[in-house]
């Protein structure tokens, strides 16, 4: 067993808030001179995280209403861009150039009512950049928050040049959208979550979004959602939506559905049991028990079974409150654990941290969705999975499912990124029968510079928009024609043969040369030169 008191973390964290101040006296504290839509410039993020996020600054006291202690509109996210605020004619005319989207009709669902949703998508390079961009016109929507993360590590000309700032510039569609760099997520590390956790700590802090969503969804630049946002919003909608209450953090490779796995769940020589449950030396601890001071002021040890669900996950405000009001508090158990992960070297965090919180704590561990037997949601039994995706492909299971289908491989000279051997792999239309038949709500990985058919096709209305294409049981694609490298290697081609007609031509005319100088030599040798006098006179014939 084990317990992590983390006194360094703690001087660290305070050296952290101290640090930028004194940089800031000094004249050496500026932020990056990022410009966002329309314009604006940089400025200082509402709620701001320490890059090894050890600590997280308190925005307002929890306790305190009083808007003077909470951010102000002026401490904006950069690239800020409000939508719906004009006259009803302007928006209309916005509608109608940027194609916004409108329930068809005579469908149920309005731009009144329904859940108010909060979005963070996250890009960490050109390509997602790139990708995001049809994500947001995807999920733009009147009372939907959208927060977009760019990886500090990307040059802040790629996104200021890109289709995404124009359209968030020009066309949120009466969403409130926020872009920000702040972050550089190490893979593995436990900076993959710092921007999920500054998201909601923003969503929660600031005055412009508090209290005003329902619903926090964190998503890839690269993902797309399988249903149009009148239909999302109403499904998780508080007053009766099939998905309103419950927590949703897994995907569809978790093969224990909608509830997180166990660590213990898995096989004894499991990489990811064997990781959580030794030491960094390789010493067996089992679970990790945890000293933390409760709300009350009572020093407790609380075991924390890891779980492991997905990084990407559809949170209640409840949940998301209450997580980053824990992040607070130095030695709350929320605080206490990161702490943990962090000073182990914990790989996957991003996988399990929140999934962990959620299993390990009352009463959200009763927050998960209600199942039926064959896994499926007892409030929509067509549902299985709130994001399909395919991972872990390269070897049987820890559960023994040997995968089968063949999955979408990355040209050389495509500018999508070569999956890991493990995933996630790219989706395409090859995929949309296992998407229907999932009921996702959201794809991950999708983008245009691998099949755009299946960007383009989403999101529909209703799962039964879907057609129902899958894997045939193989499939050989031949490589693609270059007509231009075709014709430079026939040119190619055409000119070594008329070379070589040229040196067998040379050559013949040589030797015909060499022949002709061969025969005059040989006639000098036959008929010497002989004077007329010295020739004797042949017989006569008698």
């Amino acid at each position: 067993m084990m317990s992590r008191r983390h006194s360094f973390l703690r001087s660290r964290a305070a050296v952290s808030l101290l640090l930028p101040l004194l940089l800031l006296l000094l004249g050496l504290g500026s932020r990056p001179n990022c410009r966002g839509a329309g314009g604006r410039s940089a400025r200082v993020s509402a709620v701001e995280i320490d890059s090894d996020a050890s600590q997280r600054a308190a925005a307002a006291d929890d306790d305190d209403d009083d808007d003077d202690d909470a951010p102000s509109d002026d401490d904006a996210i950069v690239g800020d861009s409000t939508g719906g605020s004009g006259e009803g004619g302007e928006e209309e005319e916005e509608e109608e150039e940027c194609g916004c989207y409108s329930p068809p009709p005579g469908s149920t669902t309005t731009t009144k009512g329904g859940a108010r949703l909060a979005y963070l998508i996250t890009a960490h390079n050109a390509r997602t950049i790139d990708d995001a961009s049809y994500l947001f016109r995807a999920i733009r929507y009147p009372s939907t928050i959208i927060i977009v993360h760019i990886d500090n590590r990307t040059d802040e000309g790629v996104y200021l040049n890109s289709t995404l700032r124009r359209e968030i510039e020009s066309c949120p569609c009466g969403s409130d959208v926020h872009v920000d760099r702040l972050f550089e997520p190490e893979w593995g590390e436990w900076s993959m979550n710092d921007p999920t956790h500054w998201a909601m700590d923003v969503l929660v802090s600031h005055p412009r979004f508090r209290d005003k969503w329902d619903v926090f969804l964190n998503l890839s630049g690269d993902t797309m959602p399988v249903l149009t946002p009148d239909v999302l919003s109403e499904l998780f909608d508080p007053d009766g939506g099939p998905l309103a209450g419950s927590n949703y953090v897994t995907s569809s490779n978790c093969e224990t559905g909608f509830v997180p796995t166990s660590v213990w769940q898995f096989p004894e020589k499991w990489h990811k049991r064997v990781h959580y449950v030794h030491s960094p030396d390789g010493d067996y601890v089992g679970d990790t028990i945890i000293e933390h001071v409760d709300l009350d002021g009572v020093a407790r040890n609380t075991t924390m079974t890891t779980h492991f669900g997905s990084q990407w996950m559809a949170l209640t405000a409840d949940f998301v409150r209450y997580l980053v009001s824990e992040l607070r508090r130095e030695e709350s158990l929320a605080s206490m654990y990161r702490d943990d992960t962090i000073e182990l070297a914990r790989l996957m965090t991003d996988e399990t941290y929140i999934a962990t919180m959620l299993m390990n704590v009352r009463p959200y561990n009763d927050t998960l969705p209600e199942l039926l037997p064959g896994g499926n949601l007892a409030s929509l039994p067509s549902m299985y999975a709130m994001r399909y995706e395919r991972m872990d492909e390269h070897y049987p299971t820890a559960f023994g499912l040997v995968p089968v289908q063949q999955r979408y491989d990355v040209p050389n000279a495509s500018l999508c990124d070569k999956p890991r051997p493990w995933g996630p792999y790219f989706l395409g239309v090859y995929d949309l029968a296992n998407i229907r038949r999932s009921g996702a709500l959201f794809v991950r990985k999708v983008s245009v510079h691998l099949d755009p058919n299946i960007v383009h096709m989403l999101p529909v209305r209703s799962h039964d928009d879907l057609p129902d294409i899958q894997w045939p049981d193989e499939v050989k694609i031949s490589e693609k024609v270059d007509w231009g490298m075709l014709r430079a290697q026939a040119r190619e081609k055409a000119k070594a043969k008329e070379a070589r007609r040229a040196k067998m031509k040379l050559e013949k005319e040589e030797e015909d040369q060499g022949e002709e100088e061969e025969g005059e030599e040989g006639d000098d040798e036959l008929d010497p030169e002989v004077d007329d006098d010295e020739v004797e006179p042949e017989p006569e014939e008698k």
